[in-house]
């Protein structure tokens, strides 16, 4: 997994913050150590990751011809030479290509794209796609409301694409569209989807508190939380538990006062240390810093 400092600057896609930003907030913190998280969770490759893999099951769709499928072994040859990231470029005819399977291909056909694409956002020249991504992140987000029979493939890839896009293209995503996604698949019985979920909160907790100018989704990703935490925690293992726990905390210091508001009408300062207490002292040390945010005389 990689990670980054959370620095994006962002367009605000829901209401914006009326508060003087985060800053304000923060000055009534107690002190943490341990939240806000700073840093953007990725999926990045592995040592598992085959691109001839990718490649071969695009091509068997029949609809690539010759010229396309070596536009995108270009862009995978790229990928995959991490350490010159700094140095190499995205293939520009890739583009064309991955905008054709993601228009004209089912669910089932297109899902190794989203593969690729996962992964291209995480090359620092993704930038150069500026203009490319919001429309695919519509498209990706489409596949997974459509039928299909590729089973946890096309949500489970779809939320890594949105967590990853945190890292090089924050302004791409449309917060609503990355939270519609997990209101649906938070309670998946795959665990590999509920980790991408808890990802994918996490790094949206983490962009909210990197720009005071974002707009403030704590109404919306709290009550998500919330209903994870009250009815389907024995779901989620240890990584996604804490996960979740971070993006709870950071957004509560991101914007304090709504937040703090929110998680009072709900009854959640009680759930926060319950739920963190079977998985390890990371979870348990960000969940009692949770839980001071509301009672700074407890300490630590």
């Amino acid at each position: 997994i990689q990670q980054r400092t959370g620095t994006s600057a962002g367009k605000p896609t829901i209401g914006m913050e009326t508060s003087s930003g985060t800053s304000a907030s923060q000055q009534q913190l107690p002190i943490l150590d341990n939240l806000p998280n700073k840093v953007y969770k990725t999926f990045g490759i592995s040592k598992t990751t085959k691109f001839d893999k990718v490649i071969e099951k695009l091509g068997a769709v029949g609809k690539l011809d010759e010229t396309q499928i070596a536009h995108l072994n270009a862009l995978t040859t790229v990928l995959g030479e991490t350490s010159r990231y700094h140095a190499s470029k995205v293939p520009t005819e890739a583009a064309a290509v991955l905008t054709k399977i993601l228009e004209e291909f089912s669910p089932d056909e297109a899902f190794p794209a989203l593969d690729l694409l996962r992964y291209a956002v995480l090359h620092p020249d993704a930038t150069a796609w500026a203009s490319l991504w919001p429309r695919w992140l519509v498209l990706a987000k489409g596949f997974c409301e459509k039928e299909n029979s590729s089973g946890v493939a096309v949500p489970m890839l779809t939320l890594r694409l949105y967590a990853n896009c945190f890292q090089n293209v924050a302004s791409t995503v449309v917060l609503e569209d990355a939270l519609q996604l997990t209101e649906k698949y938070c309670t998946s019985t795959n665990k590999n989807i509920r980790l991408s979920v808890a990802t994918l909160w996490m790094n949206i907790a983490t962009y909210l508190h990197s720009s005071s100018s974002a707009p403030d989704i704590s109404p919306i990703l709290i009550p998500q939380i919330h209903s994870v935490f009250s009815k389907h925690r024995h779901l989620y293992e240890s990584e996604a538990t804490t996960r979740t726990l971070w993006a709870l905390g950071t957004c509560l210091v991101a914007r304090t006062s709504t937040a703090k508001d929110i998680i009072s009408s709900l009854g959640m300062w009680s759930q926060v240390e319950m739920v963190a207490s079977p998985h390890g002292d990371v979870a348990k040390k960000v969940a009692k810093e949770i839980y001071t945010i509301q009672n700074p005389s407890m300490g630590f």
